[in-house]
């Protein structure tokens, strides 16, 4: 893979945070309390920074994650504010996004409670803002929806190419839906719904198997399943390139259809998918309609964008491509970083 060639930074995980958080939060279970650091943001900001101080003028940055390591992925969209926006008159530095397993199905009352514990605002406001106001009820109730969250980044920056690899029977991604209090009967609508959506997104290509691995970069998905490395290589050429419209196209498995794909309401081919209030064929419109508490709403800086332009460079020049990977491990416990 083109990926191979690349100089890379290995970004490990342990906020448990999906890489947006920017908050210190104690749980309590019983009679016991223990204090989180959800600084995902935080560290995923200073690693841009480190890279940026780094790496001036690389040709091509390619942020790639796996399951959350995917969502932490799409924060990429900063690093296009501090090269390009930094630098209007120099040329443009080619950003991609490869999310690996991870479409980022949510339900509206998870979306609703849980970043805010987080501190996910920061994340949300650098992304939304500009078009939608996230503390209006409004926008939690009947507005969010992740394809909005897929198509606010697109929007933000067209120049971005995002990538997506996923399968649609993914039972990882399913588990977890899960615990935010979706339903596991009929996922597989659900993501074949999305993928229906996202796919007319400009400047974002998908591709996507029946059954397979959580990450497919992990096992042998990579090297096996027939057409991915040659998607990925034409894709990350295109990007490496700087030409978007050679992107490939979309690769939709035969199987992805609401046509073959179990409904929410548990039969095959009945096309019902369950909303983000966790109704069945519903229309997001029976949720509660308060906003998430937003404790630092619009107490958010953006440290970066103060670097000294006059520090040295340490390795300038053209003909650097990096990649940035950012990957979950749940069993390591919370420091803080």
């Amino acid at each position: 893979l083109v990926l191979m060639e690349d100089h890379m930074i290995f970004v490990p995980y342990c906020t448990q945070d999906l890489h947006i958080g920017n908050s210190t939060y104690t749980y309590t279970n019983d009679s016991n309390s223990f204090t989180f650091n959800h600084n995902g943001l935080n560290n995923m900001l200073e690693v841009y920074k480190f890279t940026f101080n780094q790496f001036r003028r690389p040709e091509t940055i390619m942020v790639t994650g796996c399951s959350a390591g995917a969502l932490g992925a799409i924060t990429a969209e900063r690093l296009h504010d501090y090269y390009n926006d930094l630098n209007p008159t120099l040329k443009p530095i080619n950003i991609g996004i490869f999310s690996d397993s991870e479409f980022g199905l949510v339900t509206i009352p998870f979306a609703q409670s849980v970043p805010p514990i987080w501190g996910a605002e920061c994340a949300f406001i650098e992304i939304f803002d500009e078009y939608e106001n996230i503390s209006s009820p409004n926008f939690w109730n009947s507005t969010f929806t992740i394809e909005k969250f897929w198509s606010a980044i697109a929007e933000r920056v067209p120049s971005l190419s995002i990538l997506i690899y996923s399968s649609m029977y993914d039972s990882v991604q399913s588990y977890y839906y899960g615990e935010m209090g979706g339903k596991r009967t009929g996922f597989e609508s659900k993501m074949v719904s999305l993928l229906q959506t996202i796919i007319k997104i400009k400047n974002l290509r998908v591709f996507t198997v029946h059954e397979g691995l959580h990450c497919s970069f992990a096992g042998s998905v990579a090297n096996t399943v027939q057409g991915f490395p040659k998607w990925l290589n034409e894709s990350v050429n295109a990007i490496d390139n700087g030409k978007q419209s050679e992107l490939p196209q979309n690769i939709i498995c035969d199987e992805c259809t609401l046509q073959t794909a179990t409904g929410c309401d548990g039969n095959v081919g009945s096309g019902l998918v369950e909303d983000g209030c966790g109704v069945c064929g519903g229309s997001n419109t029976n949720c509660s309609t308060s906003a998430p508490l937003w404790s630092n709403y619009k107490n958010c800086t953006y440290s970066i964008l103060s670097v000294n332009q006059a520090d040295p460079p340490s390795c300038a020049g053209s003909g650097i491509k990096l990649k940035l990977l950012t990957k979950k491990f749940s069993n390591f416990q919370p420091e803080n970083y």
